[in-house]
Formats: C-alpha cells, structure tokens, sequence
C-alpha cells in the first residue's frame, strides 16, 4: 500500500506518482529523485519538484518555510511506452545542482571566513548557510579555473573547518554534515525496524602507512593506528606539496578514510529514512553493537508494493 509522501510541482500538488526513488549518498553532491508518472496530453513544464509529507495540506507555505522532504531542479523529462502502458518519468537532482552546476571565476582568499563563502558563493543562489562551531584556521584558499561554487564551499570546509559540508533537502548548507547528534537506533525491540542485513569487514583496503615526501624528498611516514603487528604492508605516498592542504593532515585523512571503507552494514527498513545523511547510527546486530557508525548512503523507494529505504553505514559514512 501506497504511503506518507506527495509530489508538489509550482506550489500545486501533482497526480500521485506510479514510482518514487529518491537517493542520498555521502561524497555525492546532489541528492537525485525519479518519480514515474502514468503518461498525460497536458503534463506541464516542470521546473521544480518537491516531495513533502502526506499531512501537508498547502505546498507554497511548505516550500517557504522549508517543510519538505526533497526540493530539486527537474533536469530530463522522458516520455515511455511499453505494452502494458504510456510514462512520463521526472529525473530531478536536488538544490546543490546550483552551486555544481555554476563555474566561479578565478580569485585568491586570504584568511576567509565563513561568512565571506557563504555570501559570495552561496548565497546568491537562495541558498543560507547553518554555520559551524568548528575554529577556523589562518590561511590562502585558491580558487582554480574550472572550480564550482561547490568545490569551493567544499575547499573551505575541508581546508579551514576540517568539516564535510552538505546542502540538505531544505537548501540549508550545513558546513558539518557529521554535526547531529540525533543517533537512528536500528533495532527490531523498539528502536527503527530491519529486516534484510548485510554486514563486511574488508581487510584490503586499510593503508598500513604512508610515505611523506617534500621537496628535498622523505620526510616523514605516518602510521595508522589502527593496524598493529601486520605481516602484509600496504604502503602508499603522499606528496606533500600537491596535496590537498600541503600538510601532515592530509596523510591522517587518508588513512581515516581507508579504515571508514574497512567495515560496513547495509540494511532494508520500511520507514522513511530521507535525509538521515551523516547520523550517527547504532544496530543492534552481531557484530555491530558497539561500533560507532554514520548513515552514508540512503535509497527510498515508494511504488506499488508500499514504502521502504535501503541505507548503508559505516565507520564515517564516505565512500
């Protein structure tokens, strides 16, 4: 059975959806949506798409308050025909698509400020910015031929915030997407239910060290700390002055990252699980109990057979 969401298209609500997909990743910009639709002569223009909740009542006071679950820019209307009938299928990526989709032109910050970012490369484009309580540091951020706005807001939060900056599904950019402290508790005695799980421990990918080299050549090697006593080496290095910050953090980075991709758990909900992107998260599942996870990847899917969400977690929730 049908459940919990409608589809608004110019602040009116649209006919209800044959198929909904909506997906959400860690490292992806842009959330996508792809909503199928029994075929019509007078299908409009769609510039914007919005999925909201089934109680609400008046999509223009949801959009301006920002009371949706998606809002996006329609990117392809398709129209199909098969045996069994005529679609119209809406590919539409989320708010984000403004700032990957826009080049910014070349210039050099020094010491800036997330207040300068966020007016120069974000708001202009009706996005605001959340803040964070992260310190910034001291710095020259270059902005190269080629760069979006993204990259740039992206540039900064790695480089001055050590953050991972998101543009959430009601265009607020949050500088930390890993900031929220509301923990999703998957647990079939009271917390949110599961039903198919899948759990890996991939050994290969984890970095044992990496190599640093300057200009004068070697000059540090760090280890990760979460590897002892292994007989098999996994080695890499690490330029230093063509690395992303010029400094020993980018090794540490790398590192975490590895170990992130080490361990993983992926399970099916019948919940709506949308913009869960980066929570932590618990499972209460052999081997999972204990570990501290973050949702990293989340698929909803809402047709005929009812509602349900795939969601993937690990140590940090970037791929």
């Amino acid at each position: 059975m049908r459940t919990a969401v409608k589809i608004g298209i110019v602040y009116e609500f649209f006919d209800d959806p044959l198929s909904i997909v909506v997906e959400q990743e860690a490292g992806v910009p842009c959330d996508s949506l792809k909503a199928v639709f029994a075929y019509r002569e007078d299908f409009p223009d769609i510039d914007r798409i919005y999925l909201l909740d089934d109680d609400v009542y008046d999509v223009r006071t949801a959009v301006t308050k920002r009371d949706v679950l998606f809002a996006g820019i329609a990117d392809e209307i398709v129209f199909d025909m098969d045996g069994k009938g005529k679609y119209i299928t809406v590919y539409a990526r989320s708010l984000a698509c403004l700032l990957t989709d826009c080049e910014c032109p070349m210039m050099t910050y020094h010491d800036p400020t997330l207040d300068v970012i966020a007016a120069r490369h974000c708001e202009p484009f009706g996005l605001i910015c959340s803040g964070s309580s992260v310190k910034e540091r001291k710095g020259t951020l270059n902005i190269r031929k080629g760069s979006s706005h993204y990259k740039v807001l992206q540039r900064f939060c790695s480089e001055f915030l050590g953050t991972t900056p998101r543009v959430d599904h009601r265009g607020v950019i949050v500088t930390d997407m890993y900031s929220d402290d509301k923990t999703v508790c998957f647990d079939n005695d009271g917390g949110v239910p599961f039903g198919k799980i899948s759990i890996s421990d991939n050994r290969y990918g984890r970095i044992t060290r990496i190599d640093v080299y300057d200009e004068k050549g070697y000059c540090a090697s760090v280890k990760n700390p979460e590897i002892t006593g292994a007989d098999f080496q996994r080695v890499r290095c690490l330029n230093l002055p063509e690395s992303s910050s010029g400094t020993l953090s980018d090794a540490d980075r790398i590192i975490r990252s590895s170990n992130d991709k080490g361990f993983g758990v992926t399970l099916e909900s019948h919940v709506c699980l949308l913009n869960t992107l980066g929570y932590p998260a618990s499972v209460n599942a052999p081997r999972c109990i204990g570990r501290k996870l973050y949702i990293g990847k989340i698929k909803y899917i809402n047709d005929s057979s009812g509602e349900r969400t795939s969601v993937k977690l690990s140590s940090r929730g970037e791929n």
